[in-house]
C-alpha cells in the first residue's frame, strides 16, 4: 500500500497479516480524499481513523497536513502494524494516538467530539454495522458535526445511506460520505 499525496506521498506502509484485515486499495482511497478535498481541507485538522487496520486513511490525513489522528482498533497485530508505519514514516507520536480499544463500545461511551473528520471502515461482516452507523449519524449525537466517510460492501445498505452526500460504488467496496449539515 502506497501514500497518494502530501508529505509522504509515494512511501509505502505495511498492512497486518491475517484475515481479519481487508486493506482499502489505493484507487478507492484516492476517490475518497478526491470527494473529500472538494468539500474540506485536511490542513490543520483533527480526524480519527476507526477500525484502522494499517492506518493508511489516517496517515493519509497526516500527509496531507492533519494535525492530529486518533487510530482506533481492536485487534493487537492493526496496533502494532500502525505504530510500525507511523515509526517507518517519522511521524511525530504527538501527532497520533494509537488506542487498542472495541471502537462502537468508545464512540458510544465518548460525549465530545473533537474531529472535522471521521473514517469508519468495519469489517464487512461485523454484526453491528448497521447500529454503528446508526450511532455515527445520529443527529442528537456528538458526531453530528464530523464529515463521516463510512466504507462497506456493495451488499450493505441502511436507511441512514438517504442521509449521505455520496454514495459511490468501486468493485465490492461501498463510499458512504456523509455532511455533517444534513
Amino acid at each position: 500500500m502506497r501514500i497518494i499525496s502530501g508529505d509522504f506521498r509515494g512511501r509505502l506502509i505495511q498492512c497486518p497479516a491475517g484475515s481479519h484485515v481487508r486493506p482499502t486499495s489505493d484507487r478507492v482511497r484516492e476517490s475518497v480524499f478526491n470527494l473529500l478535498s472538494s468539500r474540506i481541507s485536511l490542513a490543520g485538522q483533527p480526524v480519527a481513523d476507526w477500525f484502522a487496520g494499517s492506518g493508511a486513511y489516517g496517515i493519509e490525513c497526516l500527509s496531507r497536513g492533519a494535525s492530529h489522528v486518533q487510530f482506533i482498533d481492536h485487534h493487537p497485530q492493526s496496533v502494532k502494524t500502525i505504530r510500525a508505519n507511523l515509526k517507518s514514516l517519522n511521524i511525530d507520536t504527538e501527532k497520533a494516538d494509537i488506542i487498542k480499544a472495541d471502537v462502537h463500545n468508545w464512540a458510544s461511551r465518548s460525549n465530545s467530539n473533537p474531529f472535522s473528520v471521521i473514517f469508519a471502515d468495519p469489517p464487512y461482516d461485523y454484526a453491528d454495522r448497521s447500529s454503528f452507523l446508526s450511532l455515527l449519524t445520529g443527529r442528537n449525537g456528538c458526531w453530528k458535526t464530523s464529515w463521516i466517510v463510512f466504507e462497506t460492501s456493495t451488499g450493505f445498505s441502511a436507511p441512514e445511506f438517504d442521509l449521505a452526500e455520496v454514495v459511490r460504488d468501486y468493485g465490492s467496496t461501498r463510499i458512504v460520505l456523509f455532511n455533517p449539515e444534513s
